[in-house]
């Protein structure tokens, strides 16, 4: 796999309400959560993400607001950029 297109995994607290958002917007539209929350990073840090492709699988969407993506390198470091200005974490 070259460099460009190699995932990392990063575990990201949302917040329950917004977790609960993503997963009505993967019943609607038929995308992953994956591909839906880390298209809408990618388009935040301008950073071009590649869809994976995989369906939709309904979503275990209790009260944590835990969800694990899996974003290209770029991204991730972009993400990482970004927490540290503002004095967190990436998971946060």
């Amino acid at each position: 796999m070259a460099d460009s297109t190699r995932k990392k995994s990063v575990i990201v607290r949302v917040p329950p309400a917004l977790k609960r958002r993503l997963a009505r917007e993967v019943a609607r539209g038929g995308r992953s959560m994956n591909d839906l929350a880390v298209g809408i990073l990618g388009s935040r840090f301008g950073v071009e993400v590649e869809e994976s492709g995989r369906r939709a699988t309904p979503s275990g969407v209790g009260a944590s607001g835990v969800v694990v993506l899996r974003m290209p390198d770029r991204l991730k470091e972009r993400v990482s950029a970004e927490a540290r200005s503002l004095d967190t974490t990436t998971n946060d």
